[in-house]
């Protein structure tokens, strides 16, 4: 652990600050591109069945409010 333990965030994406979008892809390790797209498309996933849920409980209210 020695000389790894002072690396820094700001440290290890130094290098990629100063290269464009399409370069940053050709660099990043086909594992890292592959979790970030799991965390991405899993993320998305999850805020659209939270808006739907949402939707349908205010649906729920707004008939049985219109219903009485």
């Amino acid at each position: 652990m020695g000389a790894d333990a002072s690396l820094t965030v700001a440290d290890a994406i130094q290098p990629f600050l100063d290269l464009n979008s399409l370069t940053l892809l050709q660099h990043i390790p086909l594992e890292w591109a592959a979790k970030l797209t799991y965390v991405l498309v899993t993320t998305q996933l999850a805020l659209a069945l939270w808006w739907i849920g949402l939707f349908f409980c205010v649906t729920g209210a707004l008939l049985k409010i219109i219903r009485r």
